[in-house]
């Protein structure tokens, strides 16, 4: 039971990680070298990808936890 209360957290807390990745991508209009901006793009935009997975991915699995550890 405590995994599932965990999966549930992670999710919320991505929820709050994909704002924070939306803030500093819109930080990035800061960055006046091109040659820094292109790679600070690209890590953000990896990030961006990794966590929006995740979001979709996590609530699925706390429900595939919660059914085997209640035996449904």
């Amino acid at each position: 039971q405590k995994l599932v209360e965990d999966i549930k957290k992670a999710a919320t807390d991505l929820a709050g990680a994909a704002q924070t990745v939306a803030e500093a991508t819109a930080a990035l209009k800061d960055v006046k070298n091109p040659m820094k901006l292109k790679s600070a793009k690209k890590s953000m935009d990896y990030v961006q990808a990794v966590v929006g997975a995740a979001q979709e991915e996590l609530p699925y699995q706390g429900k595939v936890v919660a059914a085997i550890v209640s035996g449904k």
